[in-house]
Parts: C-alpha cells; sequence; structure tokens
C-alpha cells in the first residue's frame, strides 16, 4: 500500500476587485486619462479644427483641453513622486 505524504494545502486568497485594482493605480490611471485629453486635443488641432465635440454633444475648445490635460498630468505625476 502506497502512503502519500502529508502536504500543507495552499490557503487561496480571493482576488481584489477591479476597484481596488484601480485605487492602487490611482496615478496611472490619471495619467493615462490626461493623456488622452491631451491626445484628443492634439488630434483635433492637428486636424486644422479648434473644437471638438464630447461623448454628451457639447463643444470642446481644443487648446483650452490640451492645457488641462497637461496640467492634470504633472499633477499626478508630482503626486505619484510624493507618494512614494
Amino acid at each position: 500500500m502506497h502512503h502519500r505524504k502529508k502536504r500543507k494545502v495552499a490557503v487561496c486568497t480571493p482576488h481584489a476587485s477591479i476597484f481596488d485594482s484601480i485605487w492602487r493605480h490611482k496615478y496611472i490611471v490619471f495619467a493615462v486619462l490626461a493623456l488622452l485629453v491631451v491626445g484628443r486635443g492634439v488630434a483635433t488641432l492637428v486636424k486644422g479644427s479648434i473644437v471638438y465635440y464630447n461623448y454628451r454633444g457639447l463643444v470642446v475648445y481644443a487648446p483650452y483641453a490640451v492645457v488641462v490635460g497637461v496640467g492634470l498630468l504633472l499633477w499626478s505625476l508630482f503626486l505619484w513622486r510624493k507618494s512614494r
């Protein structure tokens, strides 16, 4: 008769929710969103237009979007460096 060695059973920890992952990486998520705003503004300016319409159909002034996006990007990088 073959006897098996008793091994420790690994305890499975539950996976973190998506919101926990976003909260842990909040500065990276915030920086990516800021880059999306900057990219949309720059793409609009490159096309030769000065305004674009957001998801609600409202007019967005592209140079303002670029300035706000760069400001948000710098702010998120500052907070990220401060948290480390």
